[in-house]
C-alpha cells in the first residue's frame, strides 16, 4: 500500500463543535474525504490549527475530525508561530524518514504559508515524494495584483503568492473546473473533484416535510458572509412584493444584519445557527426550493460550494449559479441563475418558481437526489482520487 502524508487544516475529533464558526465547510469536507481514502493508502496527517486545543476529547466521535500525528499552530504573533511550526514540520518529516516511513505522496490542502515554505524546502531534496495540491479555493488566482501589492508580498516573511507556488506541484486535485487552465498551461496533471455527498446524512423526506399549501417557501442554509451571495438574495427578496417566504439559517458575521432585516418583513424568517441535526431537518422540511446565490466574486470561480451536496441530499428543488461546475453535478433539473446579471436573474426566478406546482418541484428534487447520490458519493470520489494519485 502506497504511503501518503496529508497536510491538513481539519480539527481533531470533537473540536469543531466547540468552535462552530471556524472553517465549518472545509473541516467537514476534509474529514469526509480523509475517512473515504484512509483505507486506500497508508496515511499519516498533520494539522494546522488557529489555536492549540487544550483538550483533545479522547472520547469524541472519530467521524467528527482527523486524529493528526502532529498539530501545528498558525495564530498571532503569526511570524513567530509560523517559524516554529515550520521547524516542527521539517523535524517531523525527517524523523519519519529515519523511522523508515518514507511517503510516496504528499497531499497538501490549499496554499498557505507554513505548508508552502515546507514544500519549498522539500523541493531542494533530490529524493522526494510526488506533491499533490488539493485546491479548494484561492482568492488570488485570476485576480489582478497591483505593483504595490506585489512589493508588499515580496517583503512579507514566509508569504508566497499562489501563482508562484503552482510549479512546485506534480499534480492538482481541484474543486473548481475553472482552475484547470492554470495547471494545463504548466502541463501539470489535474483532476476535477468537486467534493461529494455523505450517504450517512441522507435526509428522510417523509419524516420532516410539511404538507405546505400556502406560498412557495425558499430556503438558504450555510455561510452568512458576502462571498455566499446571501446579501444579493436578501436585497432582491426585500424589494419584491411576491407572496413567498424566505427562510435562512446559518452562521457568519452578517447574522446581526440579517436578524434586523427579518424584523422589518414578516416574509423573511431567520433562525440563526440551528443547534441540532433534527432542527436542520425540520428547517429543510419546511422549504420547497433551496437557493445557492453564490456570485462571481471573492475568488468563487476557484472553489466549489459545498452546500450543493448538502442541498442535493435534501431531495428539494435547487436554484443556483452554475460557476465552478455546478451544472455538471446537479444536471438539467436544477434552476440556474445568470451570475453575470445576478439580481435581475434572482428576481425573475423567484417570480417564475413561485408559480410552479409543488409536485413538479418535488419531482425535480428527487431526480437531483438520485443523480448526485449515484455519481458523487465519497466512495466514488475516493476511488477517483486514489486512481489519479497512483497514476502519477
Amino acid at each position: 500500500m502506497k504511503k501518503l502524508l496529508y497536510l491538513s487544516f481539519a480539527f481533531p475529533p470533537g473540536i469543531q463543535i466547540t468552535v462552530p464558526g471556524i472553517n465549518p465547510a472545509g473541516h467537514k469536507f476534509e474529514t469526509e474525504m480523509f475517512l473515504s481514502i484512509r483505507n486506500l493508502f497508508d496515511i499519516k496527517s498533520v494539522g494546522v490549527l488557529p489555536f492549540y486545543p487544550s483538550n483533545l476529547f479522547s472520547n469524541a466521535d472519530l467521524k467528527s475530525g482527523i486524529t493528526h500525528d502532529l498539530i501545528l499552530v498558525d495564530k498571532r504573533p503569526e511570524i513567530l508561530n509560523r517559524i516554529i511550526s515550520l521547524h516542527l514540520l521539517k523535524k517531523y518529516y525527517l524523523q519519519l524518514i529515519l523511522n523508515g516511513w518514507i511517503p510516496d505522496y504528499i497531499l497538501v490542502y490549499n496554499l498557505s504559508p507554513i505548508y508552502n515554505n515546507f514544500l519549498v524546502w522539500l523541493k531542494r531534496h533530490t529524493r522526494r515524494p510526488k506533491i499533490i495540491l488539493l485546491l479548494l479555493d484561492s482568492a488570488q488566482l485570476g485576480s489582478h495584483f497591483p505593483i504595490l501589492k506585489r512589493v508588499r508580498y515580496f517583503f512579507k516573511p514566509l508569504v508566497i503568492r499562489d501563482l508562484k507556488m503552482l510549479p512546485l506541484f506534480d499534480a492538482c486535485v481541484g474543486l473548481s473546473k475553472s482552475t484547470r487552465l492554470y495547471f494545463k498551461n504548466k502541463d501539470i496533471p489535474f483532476l476535477w473533484m468537486p467534493g461529494a455527498c455523505s450517504l450517512d446524512n441522507i435526509y428522510e423526506k417523509s419524516s420532516y416535510d410539511r404538507n405546505n399549501t400556502g406560498p412557495i417557501q425558499f430556503g438558504y442554509f450555510g455561510a452568512l458572509a458576502p462571498h455566499s451571495g446571501i446579501i444579493d438574495l436578501l436585497k432582491v427578496f426585500l424589494k419584491c412584493s411576491l407572496p413567498i417566504q424566505l427562510k435562512i439559517c446559518g452562521f457568519g458575521r452578517l447574522s446581526t444584519d440579517i436578524a434586523k432585516m427579518a424584523q422589518s418583513d414578516r416574509r423573511l424568517i431567520f433562525s440563526g445557527l440551528l443547534p441540532t441535526i433534527e432542527d436542520c431537518r425540520r428547517f429543510v422540511g419546511s422549504c420547497d426550493v433551496l437557493v445557492n446565490p453564490r456570485p462571481l466574486t471573492h475568488g468563487n470561480q476557484n472553489n466549489f460550494p459545498s452546500k450543493i451536496f448538502e442541498y442535493a441530499i435534501c431531495k428539494k428543488s435547487i436554484l443556483t449559479t452554475r460557476i465552478s461546475g455546478v451544472y455538471d453535478v446537479l444536471g438539467s433539473e436544477a434552476f440556474y441563475l445568470d451570475e453575470a446579471n445576478l439580481e435581475d436573474s434572482l428576481h425573475n426566478f423567484l417570480d417564475s418558481i413561485s408559480k410552479i406546482d409543488r409536485n413538479e418541484l418535488a419531482r425535480r428534487g428527487s431526480i437531483i437526489f438520485e443523480r448526485v447520490t449515484s455519481h458523487f458519493s465519497w466512495n466514488h470520489q475516493a476511488n477517483s482520487i486514489s486512481n489519479f494519485i497512483n497514476s502519477l
